[in-house]
């Protein structure tokens, strides 16, 4: 039968239809354009003598609402009460029936990043809703910027507060009156502000309570009161941030023998941290880690307990029972440890040293004995034995303590023989570095400490003034045997004479020691870098 033209059409778009491939249809480009808000089906904004029942948002398209209990920011704090947030299709309803608002007062509902599209997260950006409950709208503001005392580098989203009360301890028991979150590039702007005296902090709010956590938070602050008029409008202000040391409290005492008290803190174990009520004679004390040790005279095995103290803080500690009868025997490590730059080596005994009697050492290289090179012990930790070899061309040293040859501030002497190995390194594996630091001030002392790429700390120096200050302003720093790599010099205001970095401290009204940053140029072995550094504190 033929074909008609019909049937033949027919065929045709089979064929055709069979070939094609079957995909969804394209949706354009990505959205990246936030959602918009509809200022006519949306509460006015910016309205006077206003007291809210109920806030409504409509927007252009449909939304979601994202952590709005911690983004989501009310200033002035109110007197009581939270509002809740409730969203559905366009529109984010804020219930202010629970809220408690104080007369007269500007208040600003600011949302972050709260409020997104639905599709893609765009997120609505700087938005805020200004009200007051008085009869005009407060325009003052301050803005400044925050930023992290040991790096330098800005503090982002760093809670930044003003309270009216200018009481030392108000951060850790309210909320600030107003407040905001620094962006990006640590800076901040608080505005809509009442005129006024207030104090000014910024904090790392890790909790999101929106109160400032002492020993757990880095805080930054001012040392002076903070006046918003239209006179301060030109003002900026920085703040720098540092972690905070907790309230002193002792978490651990006990006497290790009679004659030895060793007391654990909740924070680094610090020179200027006093043990108080120990009796007799003070023989020697270290610090180990959040230790504090402690030996006296006469020895006392029935110590109830020590009392400690700083800066007007103390704490009281009981002693547990003594865990030995006396003195353990003295040791030494096998293997010393090298002090960085320097030919010398340290040995840290298990007791404090009270003397070295060196005709009872014995050295010895490839079995030949060899002179005693300089022994000592630090003034800064009285178990520590320092030792410079007469020289560093040996492959190995072999020391021996013959019996008798250290004796403790306990009266013990080593009753064994005592040995030690020690391999040398040779100088021509580092390079060095001539620093030369200018505008010290005559009376503060510095610390001065050398950070390797990883900001770990390879080398520490305190710069020390003497009982008449310091000579000159410009000091000549050498360090030698620096191992090959990338560095940078941080300097510190050593203002309490410590040899260490302080942080800040609002509980105890103390700021931060400053700090400075010079990076090296790459050091190489056998090789000297030269840098001068122009203080600016």
């Amino acid at each position: 039968m033929p074909l008609t033209r019909f049937s033949l059409f027919l065929v045709l778009s089979a064929l055709l239809g069979s070939c094609a491939v079957v995909s969804r249809p394209s949706g354009g480009e990505k959205d990246i354009t936030p959602p918009r808000l509809d200022s006519l089906l949306s509460t006015p904004n910016f309205q006077t003598n206003y007291h809210p029942e109920e806030i409504v948002l409509e927007f252009d398209e449909f939304i979601q609402l994202k952590n709005a209990t911690r983004d989501i920011i009310l200033t002035p704090v109110p007197e009581a009460g939270k509002p809740k947030y409730q969203q559905r299709g366009r529109r984010v309803n804020i219930d202010f029936s629970e809220v408690e608002l104080r007369d007269s007062i500007t208040y600003q509902l600011q949302f972050g990043d709260a409020i997104q599209d639905y599709n893609e997260g765009n997120p609505v950006k700087n938005l805020r809703f200004i009200f007051s409950t008085g009869s005009f709208i407060d325009s003052f503001s301050i803005q400044g910027t925050a930023e992290d005392n040991l790096t330098g580098k800005p503090s982002i989203n760093a809670l930044v507060g003003l309270y009216r009360s200018p009481s030392d301890t108000i951060l850790a028991k309210a909320s600030p009156d107003y407040f905001t979150r620094t962006d990006s590039s640590g800076r901040f702007k608080i505005d809509y502000l009442s005129a006024g005296t207030y104090q000014l902090a910024a904090y790392i709010d890790d909790n999101s309570n929106y109160r400032f956590n002492q020993g757990t938070e880095a805080v930054g602050f001012l040392d002076e009161l903070v006046s918003v008029s239209a006179s301060s409008q030109d003002s900026s202000f920085n703040l720098v941030l540092s972690n905070e040391l907790p309230p002193l409290k002792a978490v651990r005492g006990d006497q290790w023998f009679p004659g030895l008290v060793r007391v654990t803190l909740n924070q680094p174990a610090r020179a200027e941290v006093v043990v108080e009520d120990v009796p007799g004679t003070l023989l020697a004390r270290y610090q180990e880690v959040d230790t504090l040790v402690v030996a006296y005279a006469p020895a006392n095995d029935t110590l109830p307990f020590v009392v400690l103290s700083n800066a007007g803080e103390t704490d009281t500690v009981r002693l547990r029972k003594t865990a030995r009868e006396g003195a353990p025997k003295l040791s030494l490590p096998p293997k010393p440890d090298a002090v960085a730059g320097e030919t010398m080596v340290a040995l840290r005994a298990n007791l404090p040293l009270k003397s070295i009697n060196e005709t009872l050492i014995q050295i010895e290289s490839d079995s030949m004995q060899i002179a005693l090179g300089t022994w000592s012990i630090s003034q800064l930790d009285s178990r520590v034995l320092n030792w410079e070899a007469p020289k560093d061309s040996f492959k190995l040293l072999e020391i021996t303590f013959l019996p008798g040859a250290l004796s403790t501030v306990f009266d013990g002497v080593n009753t064994d023989s005592l040995f030690v190995s020690y391999r040398p390194t040779s100088k021509k594996n580092f390079g060095e570095v001539d620093l030369t630091i200018a505008g010290l001030d005559s009376l503060t002392s510095y610390v001065v400490e050398l950070l390797d790429s990883q900001d770990k700390v390879e080398r520490t120096v305190q710069l020390a003034v003497g009982p008449e200050g310091r000579p000159t302003p410009e000091e000549l720093l050498k360090l030698s045997r620096v191992k090959g790599g990338d560095y940078k010099i941080r300097i510190t205001e050593d203002l309490n004479k410590d040899g260490r970095y302080t942080p800040g401290n609002r509980r105890l009204d103390l700021q931060p020691e400053r700090i400075t940053t010079l990076a090296l140029n790459t050091v190489r072995a056998d090789w000297l870098v030269e840098e001068r550094l122009e203080l600016n504190f």
